[in-house]
């Protein structure tokens, strides 16, 4: 992504329900990759972990710090594709995947291994 140059990766998705706010479980994901020792040393390049929000149920906002849904979403087919398969109960979020799904300029190949 982003255009640099990088080796195949693994991405997965994670449906829950919390009680934090928006805000309260971006703070604790960037505690967890904090934690795991997460490198960072080219921008939209290899990383060790990346944890996102990228939807939190049918909230849109925008902060300094936090934009849901993921502004990169629409762009990224191998986020589309493993949400586009958990969130068939929650209407507004399965539409839009679909609808970002129809039109993402990534033809990137996603290969599912479980």
């Amino acid at each position: 992504m982003g255009g640099v140059v990088q080796d195949n990766f693994l991405n997965t998705a994670v449906r829950l329900d919390t009680k934090r706010s928006a805000e309260s479980l971006l703070t604790f994901i960037h505690q967890i990759e904090q934690q795991q020792h997460r490198h960072r040393f080219i921008h939209w390049g290899p990383r060790t972990l990346d944890l996102d929000i990228i939807f939190y149920g049918d909230v849109q906002m925008q902060t300094e710090t936090l934009t849901i849904p993921h502004p990169e979403a629409k762009n990224r087919r191998f986020v589309l594709t493993p949400i586009a398969e958990l969130a068939t109960d929650t209407e507004s979020v399965s539409q839009q995947v679909q609808a970002w799904l129809a039109v993402t300029p990534d033809q990137t190949k996603i290969i599912k291994l479980v």
